[in-house]
């Protein structure tokens, strides 16, 4: 629940293309992960696999929104961030006419990301 004395929420849906080692980073986890559920499926069954399931869901969304995110080390040295630079083309010219706007993310270190961007 948001503060009531707020106006309206304004959505702005846009896509994106992941490019260069994003994009890499983001392949080399979804084929690491569709390998792992399909042999969790096969040896546990669908209904005793959703853990591992949602684990690699978590993983690829993680990739999409910035790769530092993810915990693996060949993802620590990716700059490149689809996600977010979209989001700062969105943001910044808001920001510099003063006025103030709310960021939603499911990943509270997405959030720092953001911050931390909008600081430079």
């Amino acid at each position: 629940l948001v503060a009531k004395e707020l106006p309206p929420k304004t959505e702005i849906i846009r896509t994106t293309e992941l490019e260069g080692r994003q994009r890499a980073l983001y392949e080399t986890i979804r084929a690491s992960m569709e390998a792992r559920v399909k042999a969790e499926i096969e040896k546990k069954g669908l209904a005793r696999s959703q853990i591992v399931i949602l684990d690699a869901l978590l993983k690829m969304r993680q990739a999409c929104c910035d790769p530092a995110l993810v915990k693996l080390d060949q993802a620590q040295d990716i700059q490149e961030s689809a996600k977010l630079d979209l989001l700062m083309t969105l943001v910044k010219p808001i920001v510099e006419e003063g006025r103030k706007i709310l960021i939603f993310s499911q990943f509270t270190s997405m959030l720092t990301r953001i911050e931390a961007r909008l600081k430079d």
